[in-house]
């Protein structure tokens, strides 16, 4: 009886341990601090999580072995689009997109303007029917333990399956903030044959009221920061 009583409370101990280890409300300070006037946080600040190629089913994650899952707290989702006039395939990889929109409303660059009227946000603009401007997610998740999120850049085919996810959660009145999220990977095919990776969303444990104050002390300050962050080069 007693080692049972003793599984029991390891249990919930375990259920109840909080995905913060530091106190978020000095996080964006020390940040800030870290920075010279005019800097600003970019894309090699935080570790990068991407879409594996070739249909893979593992994340490559920033430390440790390749993992089928990934999971933590989607902190913020961000849609941002990006032109390259050359792709990876074509030299222009690692270089700054030569037009870009951190609110997927209006870009800046060449040729700029307004996203919803450019005749480059249309598909068949660019490869395989899609659209030559890339229609990007970014997801800053938070994992357990650590004090940064991890960036993960989603491909345009990702877009609506992130998308769906989030506005599901809101369906039910819950941020995406306030939920564990798991994230595996499926094999889809395209109409032209090229098999890639889909992303797959799942709604986890609700944090506990002391974490969902934390996250949302956590997402006031360092929000502006990373939000505001760049696209350096071409990353999915």
């Amino acid at each position: 009886m007693a080692t049972s009583r003793k599984t029991e409370v390891a249990k919930v101990e375990e259920q109840e341990r909080s995905v913060l280890l530091f106190d978020p409300s000095v996080m964006a300070e020390v940040l800030r601090s870290a920075l010279s006037p005019g800097e600003k946080l970019d894309v090699f600040a935080l570790p990068i999580v991407k879409i594996p190629p070739a249909g893979a089913l593992y994340w490559q994650l920033p430390d440790g072995p390749p993992a089928q899952t990934l999971s933590g707290v989607i902190i913020a989702r961000q849609p941002v689009r990006a032109y390259w006039q050359h792709a990876c395939d074509e030299g222009g990889g690692g270089a700054p997109p030569d037009c870009s929109s951190m609110d997927s409303l209006y870009g800046v660059g060449d040729p700029g303007g307004d996203c919803s009227e450019c005749p480059l946000n249309v598909f068949g603009s660019g490869k395989d029917n899609g659209k030559a401007c890339r229609q990007i997610t970014r997801l800053f998740v938070l994992t357990e333990g650590n004090m940064l999120p991890v960036l993960m850049p989603l491909p345009p085919s990702a877009f609506k399956a992130c998308q769906r996810y989030v506005w599901g959660l809101a369906a039910k009145v819950v941020t995406a903030w306030q939920v564990q999220t798991s994230i595996s990977l499926r094999q889809e095919k395209s109409s032209t044959g090229i098999v890639y990776s889909m992303p797959v969303f799942a709604q986890g444990a609700t944090l506990d009221a002391a974490d969902r104050k934390a996250i949302a002390e956590y997402r006031n300050g360092l929000l502006p920061l990373l939000t505001a962050m760049p696209l350096a080069e071409e990353p999915v």
